[in-house]
């Protein structure tokens, strides 16, 4: 892994933090984080998200997230509020070859890969 910026594209996520242990995403394919410069736009299956972040070597901050507010019910709309919280406690990352890793500090938060 090389100390580059955020790659800019699209990425799916395969894995992510619930309840202190990484679950796999029940549904990779429907869901979308588009990096694009410093802002991104994320997408799980029923409302988007986006915000604005900036990038200083492997540390990011992220800005206050804004997101659509359809109701979503079921497993996606919870899902939906789980990666909007880890989104926003995102302060550090990792990016390789073909995937790309959010953390808080030393604690992994997300898995993701590119399309």
């Amino acid at each position: 892994q090389s100390k580059i910026k955020i790659a800019d594209g699209v990425f799916q996520i395969e894995s992510y933090l619930k309840n202190g242990a990484m679950v796999t995403m029940p549904t990779p394919a429907s869901t979308n984080i588009t990096i694009e410069k410093e802002r991104f736009y994320a997408n799980v299956g029923c409302n988007s998200m986006g915000a604005d972040w900036f990038a200083t070597g492997f540390n990011v901050r992220t800005l206050q997230i804004a997101m659509t507010e359809m109701g979503c019910l079921g497993e996606v709309g919870k899902i939906e509020i789980d990666i909007a919280a880890l989104l926003a406690r995102l302060n550090r990352f990792s990016v390789s070859e073909s995937q790309m890793h959010f953390y808080e500090n030393e604690t992994l938060l997300m898995v993701m890969k590119r399309k």
